[in-house]
């Protein structure tokens, strides 16, 4: 007798007492074990669950009842990601699942703390639901489980059931007999559902007829329907001698299906009429010519010559027999391969037409027929080729494609399902992958040997039909069940799988499985996020086993119309088309470098450098990854840069020392005639000019110590400045004890009153003519002086900050000032008014730094114009100013 399955799922992430939940599974065995019609009921346990696993579990187990056993809140359930850790899943996750593959679900006890909300989220698609309104006991949980599957398997109702349970709780003297709380979905009566008195339905476990996403293979040419005349019609061709046929047709309109499971099982089965072939079959992908040199058994370096290689493959083969050559997706030439590559293969392909016992088979992408026919593989005679146009399935075809596979097997469609496939197929571009992956789910949502109607409109939307919605719904409860991490690996598989269209739609674009990797991935996390994708048929691998740890096996998109049917993906690809084309030109630009030899040959120069460094900061470069490769260029290019800088700065500093030279010798000599104020500026600038060593500075130190000085300029504060008049007599010094002092410039005898302001000057300045002075103070205003008499010339310049700098044009007739009050101001020398508004900026401007006292060297004004004689302030060791003015 078939019985109603009991699926207990048992969560148990961070660190949960599991004894807790072992216990409560063998409670409900135990009491199912004792009770009257424990042959009606089959418990299946399931530890520490991650989230997919529920939807793997609705689909294979088929269960009556889902009892989960765990932790959870108002966000939803807490299910495990594949480090353990726990990860909650929404209640409209939960939902859409139960949606999609719990049809035959009729109770859900949700045995976790505050779980009403996905109780309540669950009752869109199951009858009975019964969620915690609070937090609940262990020692509860399990008693309600004992009362509740004890009065089940003795057949009593689902509402009697609860009642039980919670009869259960109160029994063992536990507070939390409320917590239980049944919800019935409307429509429902939980008083008349008795799991016991009705068998369910006996379901014979067929293999779904349908592929999904991916095209259909060799393996289900018994499956596929609809293309009967096509297929005779390519079988004819070949049969008349014919030896290049392009079948050519829109994306999603099953070309590829048609040749790998229509013509290619029936050659192999032997037609009438058609001599045995020996069957290739290739991608072109990013290297034409080096695929089609593994095809062939040859190296690439022998595709000059590829009539040897027919003959080769032919050797052994009875008479008459001929190469097919199978080319699947003819646009990946245009769109993957370089323009090296694709003249390699167009040249091999070429030589080959002369060979009679070569025939070779295209599928192409409608979109890319003008790219074909103005590449050189379009031959220069009319009637050379012959092409097969394959347009959508219509009408009776595409009932047949339907309906002829599930009869294959011996199950149904609604009538009113295939009408309402018809009417939406109409309107969906690509639909034949759509309805596959439509067919698919549907097939796991039948009951019993049939297809409904009512479980296709619940696939759908308001917006989208099912079969828009059947893809994408598929492919994000894979992306849900990812941790944060996982997504980004999952997404950045997903772009480096499409080739971006340059004024086309974008195309699928298959790459090797290391190509997929990138630099600091998680090992463990890239295993489980590529291989779930496969097994979830979102992708598709040449290998076997999915792409084994030592292997290279080349992965793809299911099926193009993902591109333009998904709307997850075909959002990633809006937002990261222009980082992704960048990752992959240095991808390219690294693969280059490989090539070379990882040496001088392909490095990045300085602006690529510096672009490279800069995307690589970006948050979505780090998203999207980048190769080992790619990471070792960068650090290559880096390291080649940094040594050319400081070669090339050496040899500056080389060619400087000697341009400094010169000078140095002639300070020298006139030192050595007496004659150290003429030295010095010689010396002065042998510095300036690089010039660092030991000889330089004892000639400097003999200098200084010969020459004249006066005493110092002294103040009753910190000098924050000193400047020369123009014809070098006087000097004017700036002062923390809130004064300006005028000087001469030959004996250091100050020349009139002090300067007065409210506060610190920092800053006095000659006008052109030597006639006044400005000066800049800390009490908020700038002042223009008279030299000769030592009194204001004009009106204060006020600002409302201090004002730490202050200089007159260079006709004298109008002064700049700057302050601390983030502006600066030109103002009218001769009346103090101002000429502009202030000019504003968000730097507050800094003021100079202060010595107590200056003193001055007096050095003789030169003739020589590149030494123009100027008297030089000094810093001592007592905080006074350096021989060359830096502090």
């Amino acid at each position: 007798m078939a019985k109603h399955t009991i699926l207990f799922l048992a969560a148990d992430p961070g660190g949960m007492d599991r004894r807790a939940l072992g216990r409560e599974a063998h409670a409900i065995h135990a009491e199912l074990k004792r009770s009257g019609y424990r042959d009606r009921f089959e418990l299946v346990t399931r530890w520490a669950v991650e989230p997919l696993d529920l939807l793997r579990e609705l689909r294979e187990l088929k269960p009556t009842v889902v009892h989960f056993s765990g932790r959870g809140g108002r966000g939803g359930l807490q299910f495990q990601d594949s480090e353990g850790r726990a990860r909650v899943v929404s209640a409209a996750a939960l939902a859409e699942a139960f949606g999609a593959a719990g049809a035959q679900v009729q109770v859900v006890v949700l045995s976790a703390c505050y779980s009403e909300a996905p109780a309540e989220a669950l009752l869109a698609h199951v009858d009975c639901v019964v969620g915690m309104g609070g937090a609940i006991h262990d020692d509860a949980a399990r008693s309600f489980a004992v009362g509740f599957y004890g009065a089940l398997g003795e057949h009593e109702s689902v509402e009697a059931a609860c009642r039980h349970g919670s009869a259960a709780i109160n029994l063992v003297g536990l507070p939390d007999a409320e917590r239980p709380r049944l919800r019935v979905r409307a429509g429902a009566d939980a008083r008349h559902i008795v799991l016991a008195a009705v068998a369910p339905a006996v379901r014979v476990e067929l293999p779904c007829p349908y592929p999904g996403m991916r095209a259909y293979t060799a393996d289900d040419a018994d499956h596929l329907h609809g293309r009967g005349a096509e297929i005779d019609e390519l079988l004819g061709r070949l049969r008349a001698g014919e030896r290049e046929i392009y079948v050519i047709g829109p994306s999603g309109s099953g070309k590829s299906s048609l040749v790998a499971a229509g013509v290619l099982p029936r050659l192999a089965r032997g037609a009438a009429g058609l001599g045995p072939f020996v069957v290739r079959s290739m991608r072109p992908g990013e290297h034409p010519a080096a695929r089609l040199g593994e095809v062939l058994e040859v190296a690439v370096e022998t595709l000059a010559a590829p009539t040897k290689a027919i003959a080769a493959l032919l050797a052994a083969r009875a008479p008459g027999a001929s190469v097919l050559l199978v080319i699947d997706q003819l646009e990946e030439l245009f769109t993957l391969a370089e323009a090296g590559e694709r003249d390699q293969f167009v040249r091999a392909i070429d030589t080959l037409r002369s060979e009679f016992r070569f025939a070779v088979l295209f599928t192409l992408r409608a979109d890319f027929f003008g790219a074909f026919m103005e590449s050189p593989l379009w031959p220069d005679r009319p009637g050379r080729i012959s092409r097969i146009e394959v347009g959508p399935l219509r009408g009776e075809a595409l009932c047949e494609a339907i309906v002829r596979p599930t009869r294959d097997v011996g199950v149904e469609v609604e009538p009113g399902l295939v009408e309402r496939l018809l009417a939406n197929a109409g309107s969906e571009p690509g639909v034949l992958p759509l309805l596959q992956e439509t067919m698919v789910q549907l097939w796991d949502r039948r009951q019993g040997q049939t297809l409904a109607l009512a479980d296709y409109e619940a696939l759908g939307d308001r917006d989208r039909s099912g079969l828009a919605v059947a893809l994408s719904r598929r492919a994000d409860a894979t992306l849900r069940a990812f941790t944060p991490a996982q997504e980004r690996i999952a997404r950045r598989i997903l772009l480096r799988l499409v080739s971006f269209g340059e004024g086309r739609s974008d195309t699928r674009r298959q790459q090797p499985r290391s190509k997929l990797r990138a630099d600091g991935d998680d090992a463990a996390n890239f295993e489980h996020v590529l291989h779930r994708m496969i097994a979830d048929r979102l992708l598709i691998t040449d290998d076997d086993g999915g792409g084994g740890e030592g292997g290279d096996a080349r992965i793809d998109l299911a099926h193009e119309v993902m591109i333009a049917a998904w709307p997850t993906l075909a959002g990633w690809i809006r937002n990261h088309r222009a980082e992704e084309q960048r990752r992959r030109q240095l991808e390219a630009a690294a693969a280059q470098w490989v090539e070379h030899g990882r040496g001088a040959r392909g490095l990045l120069d300085p602006i690529e450098l510096a672009d490279a460094e800069a995307w690589q900061r970006t948050e979505s470069a780090h998203e999207l990854g980048w190769s080992d490769d790619v990471a070792a260029l960068v650090a290559a290019s880096k390291a080649a840069y940094e040594k050319q800088v400081t070669a090339e700065e050496a040899r500056r500093r080389q060619i400087q020392r000697l341009r400094a030279q010169p000078f140095q010798e002639t300070g020298r000599q006139q030192l050595l005639s007496g004659h150290p104020q003429e030295s010095m500026p010689y010396l002065m600038v042998a510095r300036e000019r690089g010039e660092q060593g030991e000889a330089l500075r004892m000639l400097i130190g003999a200098a200084l110590h010969l020459l004249p000085s006066i005493p110092p300029l002294a103040h009753q504060g910190p000098v924050w400045s000193v400047s020369f008049s123009p014809d070098g007599t006087r000097l004017v010094t700036a002062s923390d004890d809130n004064t300006a002092q005028l000087w001469d410039a030959a004996t250091g005898s100050p020349l009139g009153r002090p300067l007065k302001h409210m506060g610190p000057v920092v800053s006095a300045t000659f006008s052109p003519d030597g006639t006044r002075v400005i000066t800049a103070s800390r009490d908020n205003t700038a002042r223009i002086w008279d030299v000769a008499a030592g009194e204001l010339a004009a009106l204060p310049l006020v600002h409302k900050g201090a004002v730490v700098s202050a200089a007159f044009s260079p006709d004298g007739k109008s002064v700049v000032t700057a302050s601390v009050d983030n502006s600066a101001r030109v103002w009218n020398a001769t009346t103090g008014s101002p000429l502009t508004a202030p000019s504003c900026t968000r730097e507050r401007y800094g003021a100079p730094h202060s010595a107590p006292t200056v003193r001055l060297l007096l050095l003789r004004v030169l003739t020589k114009p590149q030494l123009s004689g100027m008297l030089l302030p000094v810093r001592s060791s007592a905080a006074q100013l350096s021989i060359t003015g830096r502090s």
